[in-house]
């Protein structure tokens, strides 16, 4: 990261509207193949629960980064950077912090899914130690465009 401090925390409830911001920016290249509803502040909030929960980066009092980890499914969605901020640190260090609470929570093994469209994705996560171990058909409801994901995996050390 830069010289401009960003800390990492759990998500409250006044995040979910940048939240939503974020992902639904970070995410719109997405549109082209799959049919889904933008994230609400609404949908943020109920993604919130025992199930799950989203880490935020801050900078400056500003959201610039978040990420949701799925205690349930043990698996990390949504990475999410806000692209004036990208290649500072800030999504290493979120997948680092959502890592940390799969660790402590037991899990085996960290999962993520990369849709296949997104093919420079596959060098970043590589980089933190994923490796691609499985396909997936997309389960979003409607499909525009062929595609599929592919889960990367990361062992537990």
């Amino acid at each position: 990261m830069d010289k401009k401090a960003v800390s990492i925390r759990r998500a409250i409830h006044t995040d979910a509207a940048g939240i939503a911001r974020l992902t639904n920016e970070c995410f719109a290249d997405e549109s082209e193949y799959i049919e889904a509803d933008p994230e609400t502040e609404s949908s943020v909030a109920s993604a919130t629960n025992e199930h799950g929960f989203y880490l935020v980066a801050i900078e400056s009092g500003e959201l610039v980064g978040c990420v949701y980890v799925d205690l349930e499914r043990r698996t990390i969605f949504k990475l999410a950077v806000d692209p004036s901020r990208r290649l500072n640190g800030i999504g290493r260090h979120l997948m680092a912090a959502a890592e940390e609470h799969g660790r402590g929570a037991g899990w085996p093994t960290f999962t993520i899914g990369v849709l296949n469209f997104k093919t420079y994705l596959f060098e970043v996560y590589g980089r933190l130690g994923y490796t691609a171990t499985q396909r997936r058909g997309c389960v979003r409801a409607l499909v525009r465009r062929p595609c599929h994901i592919v889960v990367m995996t990361k062992p537990v050390a």
